[in-house]
């Protein structure tokens, strides 16, 4: 990484952003809600009922997107507050790119992990492919990528022109 921002540098560019790209392998585990959430799916016109999504910013878009519609959406609420949230957008016809956000205080039970086991496993019953994508710096969910069968693909890299400094 280092040696490509040298590279980039001699053209007044710098990284901005690295995305960790993960594709199904393994068949994912059988998964068991870890606490009495309810479940609610969301279609690609219910989705839209989620909008404007402030709360949920890996899982969905903030608004709708025709570049990359949201198609498909899985909740689990506790009592009527969304406690995590799993969705995927169409990037391709084919390839559904897949996030989650769990909300801080029901995080490390499984939750996250369950939902995105659920949510790929109906992608790939309508025909689809899931893939999952992830930040270099959150751990979390490249574990999350993992142990719902996915495997590194790929990484996507980002650069912005610098701005002139004046002196």
């Amino acid at each position: 990484m280092l040696c490509i921002e040298r590279e980039l540098n001699k053209y007044d560019y710098t990284l901005s952003s690295t995305f960790h790209m993960f594709l199904p392998g393994k068949p994912h585990k059988a998964r068991v809600m870890p606490f009495a959430f309810t479940l609610k799916w969301f279609d690609k016109t219910s989705v839209k009922t989620l909008y404007p999504n402030t709360d949920f910013p890996n899982a969905l878009s903030e608004k709708e997107n025709p570049d990359r519609p949201d198609v498909i959406a899985l909740a689990a609420y506790d009592g009527d507050e969304i406690a995590a949230l799993a969705g995927a957008s169409a990037d391709t016809d084919a390839l559904w790119q897949v996030g989650i956000d769990v909300k801080e205080r029901y995080r490390g039970h499984g939750l996250g992990t369950t939902l995105v086991s659920l949510l790929c496993d109906r992608i790939e019953a309508l025909g689809k492919t899931p893939f999952y994508g992830t930040v270099l710096a959150n751990l979390h969910s490249q574990n999350i990528a993992l142990n719902t069968g996915f495997y590194p693909a790929w990484v996507e890299i980002s650069s912005f022109k610098k701005e002139e400094t004046k002196g």
